[in-house]
Parts: structure tokens; C-alpha cells; sequence
């Protein structure tokens, strides 16, 4: 379990720490890179990558190497077709978008590696919530895996699309933020 633990939590921050090396090269890490050059959102201000490193993927690391998931059962492979067809398609939207919003994971209609690599990133742990939450597991979660994965998803729509910037329409933004954290408890107290 701990190898297990340890593995995951590897690939997990090592596509974070990529996308962060491929930022940086892009110059589209910080704002002090981005200094003489029209405004953009830089990575270091996407409230989704500090979600990914500090919450997500411990908590997918944790709940995966303390259970027994058919990744490649029938079931399996659908949820990883849905969330790779679903994030094909986010991806495109992204590009158009960053024609007038650029930021690290895309720019002038063009999704970056850093992008690439987020979209890697959003399949994988989009795959592993399905497995979760719609059937997938072969042992039954206990109730810490239970409260990791709900506290690890309720940072998605209360960070993941916060980009923590004097650019973004924090009136705007927000509401669809919190619209999407009741949404879950809402679902999760169905559920169950």
C-alpha cells in the first residue's frame, strides 16, 4: 500500500511539476515573466493547479492504494473513454477562449504543453472520481476514503477555475464556483 501510495502521488505531482517547468519556459509562469507583455493569467495564479498539488492528488494517491479498482474492466474503460472525450472537448474550448483570455495552458488560440499536460492531468483524476462515485471500486471505500475524495472534489469548483488575479471578474467568476460545491453536496447527499 505504501509503494502503491507513493507511486501515484509520484505521477500525480510530476504532471503538476511539468506543467510548472513548461510554464516557466513558456513565460507564462508568473506575472514577473510576463512583465512589457500584454496581461495574461499565469500558472502560478490558477487556483486548479494548488487544488491539484495540495488536495486532489494526495487524496486520489491515498483512496487508490487502499483499494482494489477495475481501472480496466468494462465499466473502467467507458468512464476513461467519457472523461477523455469530455476533456477533448474543454480543451477546445479553452483554445478558442485564449484569444481573449490568454494563460499558461493556452495562448493565441493554441493549447500549450503546459496545457497538454493539465488535460493529461484532468482525464486521469476525472477518471478515477467516475471509478469512485459510479461503480468501479472491487473493495468498498471506508469512510476516510470517503471524506478525502468529497473534500478533494469540493476544491475543484471552489478553486479550479479561481485564477487568483486583479484580471479575473471575481463577482463573474465565483458564482458558478459555488454553484458547482452545492451542486456536489447536494449529489453526495442523495447518494447516500
Amino acid at each position: 500500500m505504501i509503494i502503491e501510495f507513493w507511486k501515484i502521488l509520484l505521477v500525480g505531482e510530476g504532471l503538476v511539476a511539468l506543467q510548472i517547468w513548461f510554464a516557466w519556459r513558456d513565460g507564462y509562469l508568473s506575472q514577473s515573466q510576463r512583465r512589457g507583455k500584454p496581461p495574461a493569467f499565469v500558472l502560478l495564479e490558477h487556483g486548479g493547479i494548488w487544488m491539484d498539488c495540495l488536495f486532489l492528488t494526495p487524496a486520489i494517491a491515498w483512496v487508490a492504494s487502499h483499494n482494489t479498482i477495475g481501472y480496466f474492466s468494462p465499466i473502467g474503460v467507458f468512464y476513461f473513454v467519457i472523461s477523455a472525450l469530455v476533456w477533448s472537448l474543454l480543451l477546445v474550448f479553452y483554445q478558442r477562449q485564449s484569444r481573449k483570455a490568454p494563460e499558461a495552458h493556452a495562448h493565441d488560440g493554441e493549447t500549450t504543453v503546459a496545457g497538454h499536460l493539465h488535460g493529461l492531468y484532468a482525464i486521469l483524476a476525472t477518471w478515477f472520481a467516475l471509478l469512485y462515485f459510479f461503480g468501479g471500486f472491487k473493495t468498498m471505500p471506508s469512510e476516510l476514503d470517503h471524506l478525502l475524495m468529497f473534500g478533494g472534489l469540493l476544491t475543484i469548483p471552489l478553486f479550479g477555475s479561481v485564477k487568483f488575479s486583479k484580471w479575473w471578474p471575481w463577482k463573474d467568476g465565483f458564482a458558478p464556483a459555488i454553484l458547482g460545491t452545492l451542486t456536489l453536496v447536494v449529489f453526495e447527499q442523495i447518494r447516500f
